[in-house]
């Protein structure tokens, strides 16, 4: 009898518990084999913060493994040349110096990753040491290397073994028997660079504005765990005033004086994340009226869900079923730089079903109900307990 007692208050208290779980219908299309599926707001609204309860099924339930990417890459090639001038040359010491200089001023540092030399010369390999200098007067070794012309076969470029950053450079010859000279010399840079693009998204959010006393409160919908790039007012007045936000204050204006215009009324947020589905900017007006605002645009960041959709022709995405759920931890991250050089096809989420709580009409009858099952219990129990004391 204890026993089952035990089992009926245990039984109440999981029915007290309310766990609730969103859902998402994801239509498989294209031939490849991976696909990428773009997160909409909604889900991250409804998501915990991490994004670490998404799960990812197959029509049968099963579990699909995916990867959370939130940029793409591209490689390119940054190339520079500066055409450079002979400043001097002269002969010291058995050796013979040529001395160059870049041909004009550039306002951005100088980056070099090879000098090239352009010569009618032939039949020669010369060993020569090249130096570095900002000033033309204090010199720095830099390397040694071989420049040739024999037979067709020619090596004119010396490739720096790191990028250098001097305005003139020294060619030191140990003799010029060959009478070596240059039609004309370049610094080149070039370099293999990446370039990531994180996705970014441009919303309308719904808002409203109210007055409160010297403030203007400009109140967005539907931010909760975006990371926010910048929220962006339009407003046809002129001002120039402080906006805050959580992230911090900032000075937006919009001015116009004659044919001149200045204006930015665009707020950094710095990859900030909402904490509630409320965001709020405050513009401080001072003894000014306040300025009537015409929009509201919202940056923010965004993910992708990278997985093998190979099989199957609907995909469903759980989220918010448990806020104390572990990211998931799949082996295609282990490979997922070759993952993202495949040709991927990109989905939609088509249909968000979302799983409302029971409601309840009033907490004190809440409240009135859990007591009076509460005292049963205890009623139930103290009985079992008196009947076996008795025996």
């Amino acid at each position: 009898m204890i026993k089952k007692g035990l089992t009926i208050c245990f039984m109440v208290c999981i029915l007290c518990t309310n766990v609730f779980a969103h859902t998402a219908q994801i239509i498989n299309k294209g031939e490849n084999k991976y696909k990428s599926l773009r997160l909409t707001p909604h889900v991250y609204n409804l998501a915990n913060r991490d994004l670490s309860d998404l799960r990812l099924k197959d029509e049968k339930g099963n579990i699909i493994p995916y990867f959370i990417n939130s940029s793409y890459s591209a490689s390119y090639q940054e190339s520079h040349i500066y055409p450079m001038i002979l400043i001097d040359s002269f002969e010291k010491d058995d050796f013979f110096y040529f001395d160059y200089k870049i041909d004009k001023d550039f306002d951005h540092d100088i980056l070099a990753t090879s000098i090239v030399f352009n010569t009618k010369n032939e039949g020669f390999a010369k060993r020569v040491n090249i130096l570095g200098s900002y000033d033309g007067v204090k010199w720095t070794a830099i390397q040694e290397d071989t420049i040739y012309n024999v037979d067709n076969n020619r090596n004119l470029e010396i490739k720096f073994s790191s990028t250098q950053k001097y305005t003139h450079y020294r060619l030191k010859l140990s003799n010029n028997l060959e009478k070596l000279s240059f039609d004309n010399v370049e610094l080149c840079y070039s370099e293999e660079k990446i370039k990531t693009d994180y996705f970014i998204e441009n919303l309308i959010h719904e808002y409203t504005v109210e007055e409160k006393g010297k403030e203007t409160h400009i109140n967005i919908s539907g931010l909760k765990n975006l990371r926010l790039d910048e929220i962006m007012i339009t407003s046809d007045d002129i001002f120039k005033r402080d906006a805050s936000t959580p992230n911090g204050v900032e000075e937006i204006y919009n001015l116009s004086f004659g044919n001149e215009r200045y204006s930015d009324t665009t707020l950094q947020m710095d990859q900030y994340v909402s904490k509630s589905d409320i965001f709020t900017v405050v513009i401080h007006n001072k003894d000014d009226k306040p300025i009537q605002i015409s929009s509201v645009a919202v940056k923010h960041y965004t993910d992708e869900l990278i997985f093998d959709g190979s099989t199957g022709e609907v995909f469903i995405l759980e989220f918010g079923a448990d806020d104390t759920l572990q990211k998931p931890v799949y082996d295609i991250a282990n490979y997922k730089s070759d993952v993202l050089r495949q040709q991927i096809d990109k989905l939609e989420i088509s249909n968000i079903s979302v799983s409302q709580p029971a409601q309840i009409e009033k907490e004190a009858d809440y409240t009135l109900v859990f007591n009076i099952t509460v005292i049963v219990v205890a009623i139930i129990l103290g009985a079992i307990i008196l009947i076996r004391l008795k025996r």
